[in-house]
């Protein structure tokens, strides 16, 4: 008799542990489900509300570039990834700028990097600029392999503030 109650109390030990793992997955994928959804921020170019223009330079290509309203301001984000495989900085500044409607040019700046360690061949960029989300119809984001003083101001036909 005792022998046959702690077989019985082993065996639901046993299964409970069994379950345990779906059980528990089953639960976050549930939270995931009902408060990521919640969260997710929509992205403009993704929703084709505005195109995006991305010009690379010789040394680095923009890439992962999300655009999304945040208030009365537009926020742009994405990496830009080095083509040769040399450790150090990527070289050159990069250029953030919206346009409305035939072309007119609403925003501009120059964006920084933010490098996540030395050998990092990508790196981070985030900016925000202070114009209404609903009037822009167009991103374009160019890096520049060369300081401005390199350059001599002359970017695309677009002169723009030294760094």
């Amino acid at each position: 008799m005792k022998h046959r109650a702690s077989c019985k109390t082993f065996l639901a030990i046993r299964l409970i542990n069994l379950m345990r793992p779906s059980v528990m997955a089953l639960g976050l994928f549930m939270v995931i489900s009902v408060v990521g959804c919640a969260g997710l921020i929509p992205d403009l170019v993704a929703n084709e509300e505005v195109t995006l223009e991305r010009i690379d330079s010789r040394s680095a290509h923009v890439r992962q570039v999300r655009v999304w309203a945040e208030g009365s301001a537009l926020k742009v984000s994405g990496t830009l990834s080095r083509l040769y495989s040399h450790r150090g900085p990527i070289p050159g500044h990069l250029h953030i700028e919206a346009f409305g409607d035939r072309e007119v040019s609403l925003a501009r700046t120059t964006a920084p990097f933010h490098r996540r360690s030395l050998k990092a061949r990508k790196v981070h960029f985030s900016e925000t600029l202070q114009v209404d989300p609903h009037q822009v119809r167009k991103i374009r984001v160019i890096h520049h392999r060369l300081s401005h003083k390199e350059r001599r101001g002359i970017h695309h036909g677009v002169s723009y503030k030294p760094c």
